[in-house]
């Protein structure tokens, strides 16, 4: 028999060590660039920016998609905290029928 269990505590776990790599991926195209004039030449400049552009493209994505990973993250941990709530509560004698759900 399979069993499928859900702990809340590292969905928000996951969902924090996701926020941080999100919030770093913003900052990676400025850690990337403003070396102008540090290089040594223009065609050397030109390379790296042609690069932190491709690269702050392809973070741009990876950013906009981990957010959406850590919106759902959040959601199922709420969602799965409720559950577990109302099932105690249920189990122990508590509230009958989930709220109408």
């Amino acid at each position: 028999m399979t069993t499928f269990t859900v702990d809340p505590a590292t969905l928000q776990e996951l969902s924090g060590k996701l926020t941080t790599i999100h919030s770093n991926m913003s900052n990676m195209k400025a850690v990337a660039s403003g070396y102008e004039g540090l290089l040594g030449g223009s065609d050397l400049e030109g390379e790296v920016g042609h690069f932190c552009s491709t690269w702050g493209y392809g973070i741009g994505k990876l950013h906009d998609h981990m957010g959406q990973v850590v919106q759902r993250l959040d959601c199922a941990t709420r969602t799965y905290s409720t559950s577990e709530t109302e099932i105690a509560q249920a189990a122990s004698g508590g509230t009958q029928g989930g709220g109408g759900r």
